[in-house]
């Protein structure tokens, strides 16, 4: 649990042992040539659920993501996707972010979230920027350094919760009918390789 919780701060002090060949992989960055409307940074998880609604509002979106197999599974399913560090301000200055009109990050980093709003800040005003976060006191900092809407997971569950209620109420028919939806969606994660009990 403590590692989970302080993961970030931990790899700050432990990054530099990295062997030197990991660390060469990271640095690499790929280019970025086209335009995007639309950028998702983290795809696994809560990015799996966005990305569908993302492509059905744009079709010009592209995933960013930290894990090479989750990238390889995108591309396989002919969705732009790149491997990359969201924290590599190299990386950041090679994307047209004067274009894009919608970014969401579901990177559970409070600093790179912050790092994320400054850099298309600078280069984008006009840009929708979603970020996630754990703590309400960190959804509050990203709101004022320009978050559009800040996700905050365990209060979103209870309130999804309680629309199905005000929605279905009794209905019987209604919870079966959304069940089946929800065990198709379960399935497909698994076979994605979520496991769904840690961010």
């Amino acid at each position: 649990t403590y590692l989970i919780t302080n993961a970030e701060k931990i790899y700050q002090k432990v990054h530099f042992y990295i062997p030197f060949y990991q660390r060469k992989r990271i640095k690499e960055q790929p280019s970025v040539e086209r335009e995007y409307d639309a950028l998702l940074f983290g795809y696994n998880r809560i990015g799996y659920s966005l990305l569908k609604s993302l492509r059905k509002l744009s079709s010009r979106s592209l995933v960013i993501d930290f894990n090479p197999e989750t990238i390889a599974m995108l591309k396989r399913k002919k969705i732009p996707a790149v491997y990359a560090d969201a924290e590599s301000t190299d990386f950041l200055e090679q994307l047209h972010l004067k274009k894009v009109k919608l970014t969401i990050s579901t990177i559970p980093s409070q600093e790179t979230n912050l790092l994320l709003l400054e850099k298309i800040r600078e280069r984008n005003k006009e840009a929708i920027l979603i970020v996630l976060a754990h703590q309400i006191k960190d959804a509050l900092e990203l709101y004022k350094k320009g978050a559009a809407y800040v996700i905050l997971p365990h209060l979103l569950g209870g309130e999804y919760a309680s629309k199905i209620l005000e929605q279905f109420g009794t209905q019987r028919s209604k919870y079966k009918e959304n069940k089946e939806k929800h065990m198709h969606q379960l399935k497909e994660r698994l076979r994605e390789g979520h496991e769904g009990q840690r961010r």
